[in-house]
C-alpha cells in the first residue's frame, strides 16, 4: 500500500502534532510540581534573648548545622549594635524553607534551648513565640476556636494570641509554648 503525498504529509503532521503535545504536557508537568513542592515560607519566631547564644553555638557551629541538618535557613536578627545588650528580652529569628524543613528547624531550636535551660537549671516550660500576621489569626483561631484547639491538643502546647493592644505598631502576633 502506498500512501499519496497528501496522506504522508497528514500522517507526519499528525505525528509531530502528538509529540508536540507529549511534549507540551511533560513541560507543564513539572512547572505543577514545583509550584507546590518548592515554596519556601517565611516563618518568625521570637526566643529568649538569653538562648540566643546556645543556638548560634560557639563560631556558628549550632545555627550552621542546624541549617545543614535541617534544610531551612536560620537567621537571628542581630538588632541595633548600638542598644545595650539587655534592650531586648527576645530575639527574631527567621527561618525560610520548604514548610517541613521550617518545622524540623523550629523543633531544633527548641531542642537546643531545652538542652540550654537545662545546663542553667531553669524551669522546663520553654517559651517560643511564632510571629503570625495579622491577616493569619483567624485562620490560626478557625471557626468557635476549632483550629487553635486542634493544634494545643495535637502538639500538647500552650498556645495563645496576643491582644492587637499588646502590640505596638507590630502586625504579627500568636504564640506557643511548649
Amino acid at each position: 500500500m502506498q500512501q499519496t503525498q497528501d496522506e504522508q504529509i497528514q500522517s507526519q503532521q499528525q505525528e509531530h502534532h502528538g509529540q508536540q503535545q507529549q511534549s507540551n504536557q511533560s513541560q507543564q508537568q513539572p512547572v505543577q510540581q514545583n509550584r507546590t513542592s518548592n515554596i519556601d515560607v517565611p516563618v518568625r519566631i521570637l526566643v529568649p534573648s538569653e538562648s540566643v547564644g546556645a543556638i548560634i553555638g560557639k563560631g556558628g557551629q549550632t545555627i550552621r548545622q542546624l541549617t545543614q541538618q535541617t534544610r531551612a535557613k536560620v537567621d537571628v536578627y542581630r538588632g541595633d549594635p548600638m542598644a545595650p545588650s539587655n534592650a531586648l528580652q527576645e530575639k527574631v529569628i527567621t527561618i525560610r524553607g520548604q514548610p517541613e524543613n521550617c518545622i524540623n528547624a523550629c523543633r531544633e531550636i527548641l531542642k537546643v534551648m531545652k538542652i540550654d535551660a537545662e545546663s542553667k537549671q531553669k524551669p522546663q516550660d520553654i517559651p517560643l513565640k511564632v510571629l503570625a500576621h495579622n491577616d493569619y489569626i483567624g485562620r490560626i483561631i478557625g471557626k468557635q476556636g476549632n483550629t487553635i484547639n486542634t493544634i494545643k491538643k495535637e502538639t500538647e502546647t500552650t498556645v495563645t494570641v496576643s491582644s492587637i493592644n499588646d502590640i505596638s505598631m507590630n502586625v504579627e502576633r500568636a504564640s506557643w509554648r511548649t
